[in-house]
């Protein structure tokens, strides 16, 4: 009988040890065996194979571009992304078919956020790509708003509880390169699943999976009137905190298991 087994980098951070820890203790599978598991659905998550892996083996990239020349030097390997845009480029690019396997977000204890004010915004993530903050902390002290950062995050419980504490994210990397393929909507269906809005930079991940559950924001002008819209106006804080959250039920562990085992 096939089981599954996980491979990671031994780097840990909160983006593994979701995707791959939690999942496979969901699964039963086993991470990063010694032996044993040549007979399983073997998945790879943004490290890359042996060249003797077992035949039933996958890639998972997730965000890294960096794996598609060894993709396009080994054409036995199946590929995962998880994001549509990313299946969609990547397929193009090696010519064959390329699987979508969404990630699962945080909440999958589906625990709820008590907090009864709109006092405070977040960022959790790297910095790269982010807007400059100019002035930002600034305005949004002068309505009532403190900002907070969560930068790289090693543990789920760290961006469990960054999500506890906040009561709008911000998710602002306006970028026009190719990297811009590569994004997840990991973020807002983080925030979502705690019934958290977001505003953000319109990424094609973004608008492809979550459009009309989030505000756009094209500025940092943008970003700021958005956010005060969000302090002012109750009915649109909890339509698009609904909206949003109804919507990342079909990113919870439960349903995302029921694809992977259909590898099986």
């Amino acid at each position: 009988m096939k089981e599954f087994s996980f491979f990671k980098n031994r780097r840990s951070n909160a983006s593994n040890e979701i995707r791959v820890n939690q999942i496979s203790e969901f699964l039963g599978g086993k991470i990063n065996p010694k032996n044993g598991y040549e007979s399983d659905v073997c998945i790879y998550v943004k490290c890359i194979p042996p060249i003797n892996h077992p035949e039933k083996s996958y890639i998972d990239i997730i965000d890294q571009p960096s794996c598609i020349p060894w993709l396009l030097e080994r054409s036995s390997i199946k590929v995962i992304t998880v994001s549509r845009i990313t299946q969609k480029y990547v397929s193009k690019i090696i010519s064959r078919d390329v699987i979508f396997l969404p990630q699962h977000h945080c909440n999958y204890l589906r625990e709820s956020r008590d907090r009864d004010e709109i006092n405070v915004v977040g960022i959790i993530g790297s910095p790269d790509g982010e807007c400059s903050y100019n002035g930002l902390f600034d305005r949004l002290k002068k309505i009532g708003l403190n900002l907070i950062v969560c930068r790289n995050p090693r543990h789920r419980e760290n961006v469990v509880n960054f999500y506890k504490t906040i009561d709008i994210q911000i998710a602002y990397r306006p970028q026009t390169l190719e990297w811009d393929k590569f994004h997840t909507s990991l973020k807002l269906v983080n925030a979502s699943s705690f019934g958290i809005p977001t505003v953000a930079y319109p990424e094609k991940s973004y608008i492809a999976e979550f459009d009309g559950c989030f505000l756009s924001a094209l500025s940092e002008e943008d970003l700021f009137t958005n956010i005060k819209k969000l302090k002012e106006e109750p009915f649109l804080y909890e339509d698009l905190s609904e909206r949003a959250k109804l919507r990342t039920e079909k990113y919870h562990i439960e349903n995302i298991a029921k694809l992977y085992q259909q590898l099986l």
